[in-house]
């Protein structure tokens, strides 16, 4: 298994940006009416193979808060003996955030377990072989699990100790970022942490001051390094979202510098700097706004990523934007909307719509983006069915997958 992490929009880079040959939009989620969650559900079995159990779970993650029933069966999966569905199985309770709460026990045993099995196997490690490789990825997604279900006590924080010492860079920066969400019950983690500012990495010294700013309250002394490394333009996009997120933790304090920083960027550089002012909710339609302004320039990757984090908050604008007179604008709104999944559900109408657009970027994007919400509308369904024979061959795929996902209406 490769440990590389891609964003719904960056992996439909190509679907938006090299449309001559690939057009289209995202994979679709599993966000979906009930029926299918409970369909999903059957999928966890035991008695169907890994890859069809990971795959469940990782669309049972796409409904996210929605998806609380699933919870104990998550659980389940924690335990598994195949790490794919592990893996699956802590993205998904991450996604699930606050309500998969009760899977805090769970996940500290799945992450001390993958920590045990690569002590066991460091010299495979050293020598990046599979199995290792997934012991790593479970590790980093049940300390990213850890932080996104809310935990807020002590309970993880030896676990997470203990990951950074182990040997790889994402386990450890995973651990990093989860011990300064917990905040101040992480103070044990202290002294491990004032170490790896002298010691460690550049993004491991990021992470660790974040960390000390939650856990000991020293903003003054560590706040200004996060936000001087926003204008860091070698970033990658999940570090750069992580840092905007963790920024965005600190609410109102963090608001003054921020708007400091916009004023001295240039609209691309400056997505971000929106991102972390409309988490605050500071202003916030206007940041999603410009957010929006940026899905027709060259930052479409990381503005459709940032505004499908933002969620239903930003529904409104970009359904506007569907009716957008720049073609870019309308495909890249879609595109976002298709990440976002079941959240975006309020956009059914002016998606569907889209469906006869001219162009067929829009259209594969606008198939996409229904296929990702569970579209059961008689008016959707009756669109897609047509997009089944469409006379560009990524509008009929997005739309085959959408029929697959919800065969029973077909």
């Amino acid at each position: 298994m490769s440990k590389s992490r891609t964003s719904c929009a960056s992996a439909a880079l190509a679907l938006v940006v090299c449309f001559a040959s690939t057009l289209g939009g995202c994979t679709p989620n599993a966000e979906v009416p009930n029926r299918k969650l409970a369909m999903l559900l059957g999928r966890l079995d035991r008695n169907n193979p890994p890859s069809t159990r990971s795959n469940a779970a990782r669309r049972i993650g796409e409904f996210g808060a929605a998806a609380e029933a699933a919870v104990p069966a998550l659980i389940g999966c924690l335990e598994e003996d195949d790490y794919g569905v592990r893996i699956a199985a802590c993205t998904a309770l991450g996604k699930i955030g606050s309500r998969a709460r009760s899977a805090a026990p769970a996940l500290v045993r799945c992450l001390e377990a993958a920590c045990v099995d690569l002590d066991k196997n460091s010299a495979e490690f050293d020598a990046r072989a599979q199995y290792a490789v997934e012991f790593a990825v479970a590790a980093q997604h049940a300390a990213e699990a850890i932080g996104e279900i809310g935990v807020r006590d002590a309970q993880p924080v030896p676990a997470l100790i203990n990951c950074l010492r182990i040997p790889d860079a994402d386990v450890k920066s995973a651990a990093l970022w989860t011990l300064g969400r917990i905040g101040p019950e992480a103070k044990a983690a202290v002294p491990l942490l004032e170490t790896t500012i002298v010691n460690g990495k550049a993004s491991e010294t990021l992470a660790a001051r974040y960390a000390l700013a939650r856990i000991a309250g020293r903003n003054g002394e560590h706040l200004p390094a996060l936000i001087e490394a926003m204008k860091n333009k070698d970033n990658n996009d999940m570090y750069s979202e992580r840092l905007a997120v963790a920024l965005s933790e600190f609410g109102a304090t963090v608001v003054p510098a921020i708007k400091a920083l916009l004023r001295n960027q240039d609209a691309e550089d400056a997505i971000d700097a929106h991102f972390v002012l409309a988490m605050v909710g500071d202003e916030q339609s206007l940041h999603i706004a410009a957010l929006i302004s940026q899905l027709g320039g060259p930052s479409i990757v990381r503005a459709a990523d940032r505004l499908a984090r933002l969620g239903q908050a930003a529904v409104p604008g970009l359904t506007e934007s569907l009716a957008s007179s720049q073609s870019a604008v309308r495909a890249n709104a879609a595109l976002a909307l298709s990440c976002m999944g079941y959240r975006g559900r309020a956009a059914v109408g002016p998606l569907t719509k889209c469906l006869t657009d001219a162009d067929a970027v829009i259209r594969g994007n606008a198939a996409s983006a229904l296929g990702s919400m569970g579209a059961e509308s008689a008016v959707a369904v009756k669109a897609l069915t047509k997009c089944l024979a469409d006379g560009n061959a990524v509008v009929r795929r997005n739309a085959t997958i959408w029929s697959r996902i919800n065969n029973s209406t077909f």
